[in-house]
């Protein structure tokens, strides 16, 4: 799941922060240095040579915070599952890629039709996330959307009918795997597009292939 796995978490820990009868602190940490294993010189892995490294740190409690976790929806489709994959007994083992490089196996099933069903994956999860937690695309005042090609972070805006300064691209930061819908939202925290009320939907999808969306409330 990786680039999915922080919102996954967000997912399986809401039970543990719902218990009333004990304080709970949960340090959620995401990082990554997958731009060591991508093969900069196979043609298949273009799509990956934005891959970057970064990691975040969140903390979550049912005693106080700035954000309420809502509900989430994650959705997995494994025909593509063999299409990134690291070879049985590789490991990773130093630096300049001198361990496992990512293998990627992009055929001509899923260059014609992945864009078409990961969009209509990305949409089915946000609009099921919010229909969960009672709300409409109406009530959204951000989407922290992960890094991918600019095209289709518009184009997935475009879809659900909303406005582009309702999330920030991020272009200047490269793909960095889980981290990136904190970071997404860390950053309209900076730009003032998030406030006291605002609904935001973290959104990201991972090789395997798992899409993901989680809604959170600020409250203070």
């Amino acid at each position: 799941m990786q680039c999915v796995s922080s919102i996954v978490a967000l997912d399986l820990l809401k039970p543990r922060l719902a218990i009333k009868d004990e304080d709970s602190y949960i340090l959620l940490v995401s990082a990554t240095k997958q731009s060591m294993i991508v093969n900069y010189r196979d043609k298949a892995s273009t799509f990956m040579y934005d891959f970057s490294d970064g990691a975040a740190a969140v903390l979550l409690s049912n005693v106080d915070g700035k954000y309420e976790v809502l509900e989430s929806s994650i959705i997995t489709d494994g025909r593509f599952s063999n299409v990134v994959y690291q070879r049985l007994g590789e490991r990773f083992i130093n630096d300049y890629n001198q361990g496992y490089l990512l293998q990627v196996n992009r055929n001509e099933d899923f260059n014609k039709s992945f864009e078409e069903i990961s969009l209509r994956n990305f949409l089915y999860v946000i609009k099921n996330a919010l229909e969960r937690s009672g709300l409409t695309i109406n009530d959204v005042d951000y989407f922290a959307i992960l890094h991918m090609k600019r095209s289709f972070h518009d184009r997935i805006l475009r879809e659900l009918g909303v406005s582009s300064d309702k999330s920030i691209y991020l272009e200047n930061y490269g793909h960095m795997q889980a981290v990136d819908p904190f970071l997404s939202l860390w950053l309209a925290e900076q730009s003032g597009k998030v406030r006291k009320g605002s609904i935001i939907v973290l959104v990201a999808a991972g090789t395997g292939w798992t899409w993901g969306a989680t809604v959170l409330q600020r409250v203070k």
